[in-house]
């Protein structure tokens, strides 16, 4: 579970210096996890692999979110390696787009 909090914090830090304003960055990562990620859950096969999905197999190993096709949940392992990707990926394009706008 700390694992979790730990990436969804830096996934949040990461946001946030894309966005550069505090309440928008708030607004997108609060509206994607109560609104965007439950929606593309009930009607995208894929939406498994996104950031809130793969926490959600990370935390409750051996529970399933039903979605549209689920051709079968994420493992834990599956999940963790899933949250860490997208963490990075979206912390290198915070950085890089730190340092494109700072200079």
């Amino acid at each position: 579970m700390t694992a979790y909090l730990a990436l969804t914090s830096l996934i949040s830090a990461a946001v946030g210096a894309l966005v550069r304003r505090t309440l928008a960055a708030v607004v997108v990562l609060l509206g994607y996890l109560f609104v965007a990620g439950p929606l593309l859950r009930d009607h995208v096969p894929a939406a498994k692999y996104l950031p809130d999905s793969a926490g959600f197999a990370m935390w409750f190993p051996s529970a399933r979110f039903p979605s549209a096709g689920d051709a079968g949940a994420v493992t834990p392992a599956q999940g963790a390696l899933l949250l860490v990707a997208w963490t990075a990926v979206l912390i290198a394009a915070g950085v890089l787009g730190y340092r494109r706008w700072d200079v």
